[in-house]
């Protein structure tokens, strides 16, 4: 018989928790290693958690503002990027923002992650702004950031013939 992994939870972070991320790897953005998590989670904003039984799988915070909830930062680890786990934590935190009372999400994201840019499209987000030079690149000249909203309480309410 073999064992399965247990389906994928979703667990708040809390201040205190020993969550380990992984180090030195491209899908953990220097800004936002665990003490910078702990810090925000100081500020107000709140942390989760994508796991199976012990395996961790991605994390994001988010940041609740007075009329939207901003979705700060989301990560998978990249052993379990393509695997539908990028959609699951992007519904459980959207699921999290409409039980809080929040209609709206937006985000940003790099110009550049065309991969994140389809993720949240297909999710029904919409590009609704930019700011230039947003993402310091060492280097070279800083990159633009795609400001992108969802109206939680209308899924399909998308313009697919919107330019991004």
């Amino acid at each position: 018989m073999v064992d399965e992994d247990p389906p994928p939870g979703l667990v708040e972070w809390r201040d205190g928790d020993s969550v380990v991320l992984p180090a030195g790897r491209e899908d953990v953005a220097d800004s936002w290693n665990a003490a910078a998590i702990v810090r925000s989670l100081r500020a107000g904003h709140r942390a989760y958690y994508l796991q199976s039984g012990s395996t961790l799988l991605g994390y994001a915070v988010l940041g609740p503002l007075p009329d939207v909830m901003e979705l700060l930062h989301i990560a998978i680890i990249s052993d379990y990027r393509s695997k539908g786990y990028g959609a699951l934590l992007l519904r459980y935190l959207e699921e999290i923002s409409l039980a809080a009372g929040h209609a709206r999400m937006w985000l940003e994201v790099r110009e550049s992650n065309y991969a994140a840019r389809a993720l949240y499209r297909s999710a029904g987000y919409r590009p609704v702004g930019r700011r230039r030079g947003y993402y310091p690149r060492p280097g070279e000249n800083a990159e633009d950031a795609i400001l992108m909203e969802k109206d939680l309480r209308d899924p399909g309410k998308i313009d697919p013939f919107r330019d991004e």
